[in-house]
């Protein structure tokens, strides 16, 4: 190996695997136990046919497909592992759709309610298993994203009623819905809405004269 300087551009090394002499930027680097980071013995193209062959064998297949089929649910097991990729989906997420980011997975577990339970729904939350009282990041308000100060732990469920309205939309929403199952229950039809509100709403429709197309027959020239 020769040791990674300011001096090793251009310098030639030979790859020990296809045994062609290549510059020392076609080598990946690798950091021994004395803190030296050298170039590796094995070209960049060595390295990716020999991931790409081994990775196709069945064997190692079949073990990796059932490593990442279980990997999430490692994770969501878990206090601290869901807060390590709620942060990491979170962080793609903002940077996909240009949102403001700059939690930790610090400040995402200093919000997590210690007694494990929604504060919006006083209902306990669930790990392990899918479920709509799974823990979830919240932006108490998402115009100002992902920042700290502006984010809580509540269940998914009560995120994805809460979604982007406002606590003033959230209490009509909910005054309604308690109105609305009062007039159900009672045996009303159509509850949700007023016969006497869209009666005055909607114009009758005025008979107008009927129009009819005339088609005349002109000889051709």
């Amino acid at each position: 190996m020769i040791a990674l300087s300011d001096t090793t551009a251009g310098l030639l090394q030979r790859c020990q695997t296809c045994g062609e002499e290549k510059v020392v930027e076609a080598f990946t680097h690798a950091t021994g136990r004395d803190g030296i980071t050298r170039y590796r013995y094995e070209c960049k193209v060595c390295t990716a046919t020999w991931k790409r062959n081994h990775l196709a064998k069945p064997d190692i297949r079949a073990k990796n497909r059932v490593y990442w089929n279980n990997y999430g649910k490692r994770l969501r097991t878990t206090r601290e592992g869901w807060a390590r990729a709620c942060f990491k989906a979170c962080k793609c997420r903002s940077r996909s759709k240009g949102i403001a980011f700059n939690i930790t997975v610090a400040d995402i577990l200093a919000v997590f309610p210690e007694d494990c339970v929604c504060p919006a729904l006083g209902r306990p939350l669930e790990f392990g298993r899918r479920s709509s009282m799974n823990p979830s990041l919240d932006r108490i308000r998402p115009e100002l994203g992902y920042i700290v100060g502006n984010i809580a732990i509540i269940s998914m469920r009560a995120n994805l009623i809460k979604q982007d309205a406002s606590a003033e939309e959230l209490r009509q929403v909910a005054s309604w819905t308690e109105e609305a199952r009062a007039l159900a229950e009672s045996g009303a039809t159509r509850p949700w809405r007023d016969p006497a509100s869209s009666a005055a709403l909607v114009a009758p429709r005025q008979a107008g004269p009927m129009k009819r197309e005339i088609l005349l027959d002109l000889p051709r020239g």
